[in-house]
């Protein structure tokens, strides 16, 4: 069996809210986003896509959203068979630039070789698992480097407070996120990789502080605190008590006589109605 391959027109495949919708890619193009396009996608803020053919192309229109082209940013890109576009709440797959057409022939159909290998055009569930525990480590990797960046001041000042805004909004996307604030080498820095070490720390800690156990640090601190509280207060009066019978002394040794406490203790009760009569 020969295969040739044949030209094919290209279409793009849109998925929004589990339904699937086909469209041929004309040389003009097709316009998707908002209530004036062709297509219609849930949230495009206003923004638009426009896809074309001959070759697959496509520009965005706007600033307000971030779309991206296998995990990636762009504005404007040339597309494979293949390539997806997460934009708006939708899903986009490129396809139909070529097909396989299989030519069959008359062929003599031999045994195999026993000891011929046999191939597994399939890859393993295991494999499979991996790919895609490699995929989402990646994407933790990022997420985490680019709050960590944000927090850090180390990424741009528009475009975090760009996304603050997408948060306040409702708008926020990860992925879109970590890509647009890690961009320019962002992410190489050594403080983000410090930070992110003090905060497996601390996530590695989380089960000490809660519970039972952690309620019982907590008690144990707030003893110590109000323990400590109370000796400082006791010190500081003693202080205070001492000063005053120092001075006391001095007054008396100066003046002796002239001068009598007990005189102006009655007066100030007697001022108050506490004298006696």
């Amino acid at each position: 069996m020969n295969t040739c391959e044949t030209p094919m027109e290209p279409w793009i495949e849109i998925s929004v809210g589990g339904e699937k919708h086909r469209h041929s890619l004309s040389p003009r193009g097709v316009r998707i986003g908002g209530e004036d396009c062709a297509l219609r996608v849930p949230d495009s803020a206003g923004d638009a896509l426009i896809v074309m053919g001959t070759p697959p192309r496509v520009r965005l229109e706007g600033s307000a959203t971030t779309p991206l082209l296998n995990g990636r940013v762009f504005e404007e890109a040339t597309l494979q068979s293949g390539d997806t576009i997460q934009w708006g709440g939708a899903v986009l797959v490129v396809g139909g630039q070529s097909v396989l057409e299989e030519i069959e022939e008359v062929v003599e159909v031999s045994a195999p070789s026993a000891t011929a290998p046999v191939s597994d055009p399939a890859p393993s569930a295991p494999r499979r698992k991996a790919a895609a525990s490699d995929s989402n480590l990646e994407r933790i990797g990022e997420r985490m480097a680019a709050g960590i960046a944000a927090q850090l001041g180390l990424a741009d000042k528009k475009k975090i407070k760009r996304w603050q805004e997408a948060v306040i909004a409702g708008e926020f996307r990860a992925d879109a996120c970590a890509a647009d604030l890690l961009e320019d080498g962002v992410g190489e820095e050594n403080a983000i990789l410090e930070r992110a070490g003090r905060f497996q720390r601390d996530l590695l800690m989380t089960s000490l502080q809660t519970g039972a156990r952690g309620a019982s640090r907590k008690v144990k601190r707030a003893a110590r605190g109000g323990a400590a509280f109370l000796v400082a207060n006791l010190i500081a009066i003693g202080v205070y008590t001492l000063i005053l019978f120092t001075m006391l002394i001095l007054v008396r040794v100066k003046w002796g006589d002239s001068v009598s406490l007990d005189g102006m203790i009655d007066g100030l009760l007697g001022g108050i109605g506490l004298g006696k009569s």
